[in-house]
C-alpha cells in the first residue's frame, strides 16, 4: 500500500497534468488511481540501481506510461514522458521513502559509488 503522504505530494505536483493515455481516450486530468499507479511504479523504478552509465531503466513506470501523451502545464506542448519526468517523479516521492535503498540518490553519487566499488 502506498503512503498517503506520497499520494498527497504527487496530487499537488501533478494537479495540472492533462493526459491522453491512448489513441481512444480523451485528454483528462490524472485521477487518484493514476496518481497511485504512478507512485507505485516510480518507487519500484527507484529500487534497482541505475546501469553503469548512470541511467535508470524505470521498468514498470516506463511500461505504465508508454502510451501517454502529457501536457504538464497549460501552455506546454503535450508529449510522452521522458527520463527527466521519471526523475522528477522520483524526487517528489524520495523524501517520503522510509527504505533508504529505494530512495532516489543523486546520479553522480551513484556512479561514483559504483566506480569505487569496482576499484576494490
Amino acid at each position: 500500500m502506498m503512503d498517503n503522504e506520497v499520494i498527497s505530494v504527487l496530487k499537488t505536483a501533478l494537479r495540472s497534468w492533462v493526459c491522453k493515455k491512448d489513441s481512444l481516450s480523451k485528454p483528462a486530468l490524472l485521477t487518484e488511481p493514476d496518481i497511485h499507479d504512478l507512485a507505485v511504479a516510480t518507487k519500484a523504478g527507484m529500487v534497482p540501481p541505475p546501469c553503469p552509465e548512470g541511467v535508470r531503466e524505470w521498468g514498470n513506470l516506463r511500461e505504465l506510461t508508454k502510451g501517454w501523451i502529457v501536457q504538464q502545464e497549460p501552455d506546454a506542448i503535450p508529449e510522452p514522458l521522458q527520463n527527466r519526468d521519471f526523475e522528477y517523479l522520483a524526487t517528489l516521492i524520495a523524501p517520503s521513502c522510509s527504505d533508504a535503498q529505494s530512495c532516489h540518490e543523486d546520479e553522480k553519487l551513484v556512479f561514483a559509488r559504483e566506480h569505487l566499488e569496482r576499484c576494490f
